[in-house]
């Protein structure tokens, strides 16, 4: 039998056999073409695989296959590495890309994924010497009397290991249920080691006398089997010449189909792994069983699910042409495989949402990758928005801008009298979110210029001097650009009535609020209370809230930076102020009744962005509470610290996704529509999109 081909003569689709390839090849061939031709990689993977995965992470890093990570000479040190290296691979896998099943979840997963690790080094095998641990290979393979097979393998065993007596074996580690019968011809099994054992003589020139499959079961075993291995070795000897001959005729068989331009990839519709997605495929026409739709050549690098041949969409056709958005984009999913049915379409202020119900089977995961399809497919005016699922049901929405935009205005029903409420906005279903100052308890704000940030800080102010007498609540504010705040300048809620707008003035109120903040402590800690409710509840209401309003915080930053850069260390209070302003400070503050220890000329100040780290992190006791406002949220400005602080946070649009991660942890701002367009942020509820409140 001659297998040798003149593989540059041979057109392929695919450029390399591995053994999953092979074996998917021959369980489902359409699974097979759509993975490993089109390259189409989302199908979730079960418990049982996650824990594999990570059992081999772990014993990757044990038996020193992981380059990145040193292993400890001491092997308890090497076993604890492991567990927690292959744990935390599974702690950080994403749950939208795991099939739970019905019963399963993810603590489940973590403990049978602990158990089974417990199990393994219980009776952990002695290796003499292992020479390679989970290192790719790839090679071209030969028959063992020297013939070329048509085309190159790649594949990765687990280990490779040399026995005292100098014979070598290729060890596979699997975590399974049951034990693989002795007397079963278990030719998965057969096949892999054939092909591991011509890899590695192909690679490595090493010649391996057997292969190991070390089974691991994950569950304990029961009382009347107490006492019997949790471990066992089911073993193939290489010097079996039928395996080989079985080897080699199925690889030249599966290599001719492929080379077939002609070969029908028809779906296996009992496959336990894959026959569901296979036959919806396959009935959907989204995979054609020919080769028609795949560009065939020797050497395929990325092959993109494209065709040869054009073919239209059903949205093209004459009758579906003046469907609803809704209809459209349910053809359009369903041109990918994803079957949704629209339940209803809510119109917002400068939203519609389209709502759908989602077939069983299909993960979240997968709306997220057809955004730009379902955007062509409604000819969106502008960036749409997909909630996999909206928060609090089983839904996928899909938001798309409107062109109109209907104001969002600030009533009498969202002034909520004695309290820091801020009225945020509307949402899609045009119910009015507000929230409560004192339980964020911190704010920010950030957007780029005519995003509306502005617009929403002035809300914010007008709501909460509404609700509050000035004995109630006093402002700061500090506006370095002195135009943002203006006014306000005289207001009886103001502190002193006038507003900051140098970085000294700025330097001095962060100071006296510092001040402030521990004297209210002090008189906390003599009333035996730990907050300022309990406080005013026994005195009467003596102490009002502190609000201090920060607009464009970004540039009081940047000061700072350039004085201490100027002066190569931190400036003396007498370089930034005169004595006369801080003499004036400290009347301001006297006259709102509030605690000020005037500074010494010579003292070095803390900077502005201490100062409201400081105040961020203790201040909402005592009933002092802080919105920051800045137009560039770059991570010199919004740091680790503030961000630590200011858990509820406002994102307008951004400037670009880095400045909308910086932000929210996430990308989405800088695909917003402006004008009061937002996404925000309050721990325990997630990011919600809302058109902010407009006041008069």
């Amino acid at each position: 039998m001659d297998q040798k081909q003149d593989t540059k003569t041979v057109q392929m689709p695919v450029d390399k056999m591995s053994y999953s390839g092979l074996t998917q090849l021959l369980r489902n061939p359409i699974i097979y073409k759509l993975k490993y031709i089109l390259g189409v990689y989302d199908r979730p993977t079960g418990v049982s695989g996650m824990v594999g995965r990570a059992g081999h992470e772990a014993l990757k890093v044990y038996y020193g296959g992981n380059k990145d990570i040193a292993t400890p000479a001491d092997r308890n040190e090497a076993r604890e590495l492991a567990i927690d290296f292959g744990m935390q691979y599974l702690v950080d896998y994403p749950d939208a890309n795991i099939e739970y099943g019905k019963t399963g979840s993810r603590e489940g997963m973590l403990k049978t994924y602990q158990q089974a690790m417990r199990f393994y080094f219980a009776e952990e095998p002695e290796y003499n010497e292992v020479l390679l641990c989970e290192e790719k290979m790839e090679a071209t393979l030969h028959t063992i009397d020297g013939q070329e097979l048509p085309l190159p393998a790649v594949g990765v065993p687990d280990i490779v290991h040399q026995r005292k007596d100098g014979g070598i074996e290729i060890v596979d580690v699997k975590f399974v249920k049951t034990f693989t019968e002795y007397d079963e011809e278990d030719w998965i099994k057969i096949i892999q080691s054939q092909f591991l054992w011509h890899l590695l003589k192909a690679a490595k020139g090493i010649n391996a006398d057997r292969m190991l499959f070390r089974e691991v079961k994950v569950t304990e075993n029961s009382k009347e089997n107490a006492g019997k291995p949790q471990v066992r070795d089911w073993a193939i000897p290489f010097s079996h010449e039928q395996y080989r001959i079985i080897f080699y005729n199925l690889y030249g068989d599966v290599i001719r189909f492929l080379r077939n331009p002609e070969a029908i990839f028809l779906p296996n519709l009992s496959d336990p792994f894959d026959g569901e997605q296979a036959g919806l495929l396959y009935a959907q026409g989204l995979l054609s069983g020919d080769m028609s739709d795949v560009e065939v050549m020797h050497k395929v690098r990325d092959v993109a699910y494209t065709s040869k041949k054009f073919v239209s969409s059903r949205l093209d056709s004459d009758v579906n042409r003046h469907l609803l958005p809704e209809e459209k984009i349910k053809l359009r999913l369903a041109e990918f495989g994803i079957p949704v049915e629209p339940t209803e379409a809510i119109t917002g202020t400068s939203v519609v949402q389209y709502r759908f119900k989602v077939s069983a089977g299909i993960p979240m995961s997968r709306f997220g990758k057809h955004k730009a399809d379902i955007a062509r497919a409604i000819e969106a005016k502008g960036e749409i928005r997909i909630l996999a699922p909206i928060p609090g049901t089983s839904l996928v929405g899909i938001e798309v801008p409107t062109e109109g935009r209907t104001v969002a205005k600030l009533t009498k029903a969202e002034i909520v009298k004695d309290s820091l409420s801020l009225p945020i906005g509307v949402d899609v279903q045009g119910t009015p979110h507000m929230a409560f100052l004192n339980d964020m308890p911190h704010l920010l704000v950030a957007g780029t210029t005519g995003s509306g940030k502005s617009v929403t800080i002035r809300t914010f102010l007008k709501a909460l001097t509404k609700q509050n007498t000035p004995d109630r609540m006093h402002l700061i504010l500090i506006d370095p650009k002195r135009v943002e705040l203006a006014e306000w300048k005289g207001d009886k809620h103001l502190h002193g009535g006038k507003i900051a707008y140098e970085y000294g003035d700025a330097l001095l109120i962060l100071k006296g609020l510092t001040d402030e903040m521990e004297s209210r402590y002090k008189l906390l800690e003599k009333a035996k209370v730990k907050d300022i409710t309990s406080y005013n509840a026994k005195h009467g209401d003596s102490l009002p809230w502190i609000v201090t309003v920060v607009d464009e915080f970004a540039d009081l930053i940047l000061q700072g930076k350039v004085i201490s850069r100027r002066a190569k260390k931190r400036e003396s209070l007498q370089t930034i102020v005169t004595r006369a302003k801080v003499e004036q400070m400290a009347k301001q503050f006297a006259k709102m009744g509030m605690a000020y220890t005037p500074p010494e000329p010579d003292d070095e100040m803390a900077t502005v962005e201490e100062m409201i780290v400081r105040l961020a992190q203790m201040a909402r006791a005592v009933g002092i509470h802080l919105i920051i406002a800045t137009q560039r949220p770059s991570v010199d400005v919004i740091t680790g610290l503030i961000k630590a602080n200011f858990p509820t946070r406002i994102a307008l649009t951004t400037a670009s996704a880095t400045d909308s991660k910086v932000i929210l942890g996430v990308e989405g701002a800088e695909k917003l529509t402006g004008k009061g367009d937002l996404l925000f942020m309050h721990p325990g509820v997630g990011i919600t999109r809302l058109q902010g409140f407009i006041a008069d």
